[in-house]
């Protein structure tokens, strides 16, 4: 799968252009997005590395989005910007074939998740094949037939991370991808891209929960107001939400028991009340806690996240 992930045509590309020296995959330089009078993005600096998960981390608003549709050559800009090496504002095409976009929310469509993947399969240049191979990899192979409108959240976000998957782009774009899941759907989301960046993708996601931020990211770029206000590794975006936080746990199906067993299993002191589960942990152990306790068939409604910021 590795080989997949990594190849694009380099034969047919245009003149790829250099910013500064171990620019990466992506680059960017004073990046500037204004809407009128207002900045929503203001002189951003970054880069992102071959192979890594790197997180823009910051409230609604921030500028996180503005980045990403940048990125995809869909927003005019000032500054300047490479992916791969290209500029978007002159080779946008190329640079949109070698990326990979999940989006918020999947656009509503009256059509099936077959119609759906052959049609995105078509506008790439690939194969039905091709389209059929990456609904395997997300394990939603066997939903074709499915009208995409009665998909759950968590299928609608498989089915957007296959249909960004086709064609094998080198690098992967995600704006909020678990905003709309459940505990469960968050957590087998999170191991999937955790899985395709050992495989070799790069990826960018934004996002404004931290658990995400650091169960998937190498390093975390702070958004505030159109700026980059720092360039952190997961541990040192966790000691700044605090060195603890309670977990607080809504239970389905009564499974209080299953939640709090885990828990104590893994060295915590967990409290239950009805339904609810509350633990103290550090902010760096909140994303496997969820998946052990999703391992061990725990389901979840909901999760709370209380902490100092």
């Amino acid at each position: 799968m590795r080989a997949k992930l990594l190849k694009f045509a380099a034969s047919s590309a245009p003149e790829r252009l250099a910013v500064g020296e171990a620019g990466g995959m992506i680059a960017a330089e004073q990046l500037t997005k204004r809407y009128g009078r207002v900045a929503a993005v203001d002189g951003a600096s970054f880069r992102v590395g071959r192979g890594e998960a790197v997180a823009l981390w910051g409230p609604n608003g921030a500028g996180k989005t503005t980045i990403l549709r940048c990125l995809l050559g869909l927003a005019r800009f000032d500054g300047t910007l490479r992916v791969g090496g290209l500029d978007p504002r002159r080779a946008g095409r190329d640079v949109r074939a070698m990326i990979g976009f999940v989006p918020q929310d999947l656009p509503v469509t009256s059509g099936t998740v077959g119609e759906l993947s052959a049609f995105i399969a078509q506008v790439k240049g690939q194969s039905v094949a091709e389209a059929l191979q990456r609904l395997e990899l997300l394990d939603i192979a066997d939903q074709t037939d499915k009208d995409v409108a009665a998909l759950s959240g968590g299928m609608k976000q498989r089915l957007a991370l296959a249909l960004a998957l086709i064609g094998s782009p080198p690098i992967l774009l995600l704006d909020e991808p678990t905003a709309n899941l459940d505990a469960h759907g968050r957590a087998e989301l999170l191991q999937m891209l955790r899985r395709l960046k050992q495989d070799g993708l790069t990826i960018l996601f934004s996002s404004h929960r931290p658990d995400d931020v650091v169960w998937l990211a190498d390093r975390v770029l702070t958004v505030e107001r159109g700026r980059i206000t720092a360039d952190l590794t997961p541990e040192q975006f966790a000691d700044r939400l605090g060195s603890s936080s309670r977990l607080v746990l809504h239970l389905a199906n009564g499974h209080r028991y299953e939640a709090i067993e885990t828990l104590v299993q893994l060295g915590y002191e967990p409290r239950g009340d009805g339904a609810v589960v509350s633990v103290t942990l550090h902010a760096n152990e909140k994303a496997r806690v969820l998946e052990t306790l999703v391992r061990a068939g725990v389901e979840l409604e909901d999760f709370d996240v209380e902490r100092g910021l």
